[in-house]
């Protein structure tokens, strides 16, 4: 059990080691991966939806510390390249809905997500998950009747503050309000922001 730990706590040192190499410009050092257990890197990678990233942290180490068979270095690939495709998918339904709420008069903010992934040396190697953006409570009528134009949008599923629609196979989360529950005074700046309305220009290089 102690060995199981140890072996654990060398993988979660090793993953953030990586990640720290490759979003922060950390040197990575050979002799730390001498002992990897890269399956075990591979799975805590996979359950914080960071599988891309670590490969961009393993091509930074010589080919001799990467101790895997070469099947499971392919799947590995092979899901990088799914995650880029997904990212290039995400990128033009983003361009998509933008469009379409312009045409229609509607300022809208895009958060998270694909924004986040800006900030990344390789925006395509973030994980993806649903598209979030957020209108003027006075738009949202207007903005899920845009949506029901060019996608699904299911009228039911209206929570607290964001509605849910599907574009091109993509979840996407029509925000109306924004909230950082964890945090009343960053949620009360943000009530200010938005307030007073946002306009965004939609850019992918």
């Amino acid at each position: 059990m102690v060995a199981g730990t140890e072996t654990m706590n060398l993988s979660k040192d090793l993953l953030l080691k990586s990640l720290r190499a490759v979003l922060f410009g950390k040197k990575l050092y050979a002799s730390d991966f001498a002992e990897a257990d890269w399956k075990s890197i591979f799975q805590l990678a996979d359950e914080q939806t960071v599988s891309a990233l670590l490969l961009d942290g393993m091509s930074l180490l010589p080919s001799e510390c990467i101790t895997i068979p070469l099947g499971d270095k392919l799947k590995r690939i092979a899901t990088m390249q799914h995650i880029e495709q997904m990212n290039r998918l995400h990128r033009k339904v983003i361009v998509k809905i933008d469009q379409a709420l312009k045409s229609e008069g509607i300022p809208v903010a895009f958060m998270k997500g694909q924004t986040t992934a800006l900030r990344y040396p390789n925006p395509l190697h973030r994980t993806p998950g649903d598209i979030d953006f957020v209108v003027n409570p006075k738009d949202f009528k207007k903005t899920m009747e845009v949506l029901e134009k060019i996608g699904k949008v299911d009228h039911d599923l209206v929570h607290e503050h964001h509605g849910m629609a599907w574009v091109d196979g993509v979840t996407v989360e029509p925000h109306y309000k924004v909230h950082n529950y964890q945090c009343p005074s960053t949620d009360h700046a943000m009530q200010n922001m938005f307030c007073f309305g946002i306009s965004i220009r939609v850019v992918f290089c």
